[in-house]
């Protein structure tokens, strides 16, 4: 921090600041003090979009950006039961990393919960395309394809769940 107060327009002291709070971020949510941790993954995604800004063409800042989203967006749907704020988060996330695995499975889980809470079909198909993406990068993950059979139910597309089910069971 005391580099940035001394020279606020060096961009990798903001990148290493924001690197520094989603570590710190990961040490308070292994602590279980989930509202610190919020506020360390908040203080990285505003140092990536000072870099951002100061550098646009940055090598690391839109995959940092990317994983504080992400990391915030587990944080509010696992840890503080958020769905909205997690989707919110994941979907920002999306914007700067579309090759996240673990990204497509936090907002597929978060879209299948919020569906299943509000009975809107809509949030399951939404979970289906995330849980497709992410299949798309782990073609043989077992709980994607489980939670795929589940969406799919949930949607009442039954061919498709038998699908996905016998995939899952051949790996399992």
């Amino acid at each position: 921090y005391n580099a940035i107060t001394m020279h606020p327009t060096y961009n990798n002291a903001w990148l290493l600041y924001g690197n520094a709070n989603i570590h710190l971020g990961n040490l308070k949510e292994r602590q279980q003090k989930f509202q610190e941790a919020g506020k360390m993954y908040t203080e990285a995604i505003k140092a990536y979009l000072e870099v951002k800004r100061l550098r646009p063409d940055h090598p690391d800042v839109e995959r940092n950006l990317g994983v504080a989203y992400r990391d915030q967006g587990k944080l509010q749907g696992q840890r503080l039961g958020n769905l909205d704020a997690s989707i919110q988060s994941l979907e920002a996330a999306l914007k700067y990393n579309t090759q996240d695995f673990e990204i497509y499975r936090l907002i597929g889980v978060a879209y299948g919960i919020k569906g299943m809470q509000t009975g809107q079909l809509a949030m399951h198909q939404k979970a289906i395309a995330n849980f497709e993406k992410a299949l798309e990068l782990n073609p043989n993950h077992v709980a994607i394809l489980f939670n795929l059979e589940v969406a799919c139910m949930a949607v009442g597309n039954q061919a498709k769940a038998q699908e996905y089910h016998d995939r899952w069971y051949a790996i399992n």
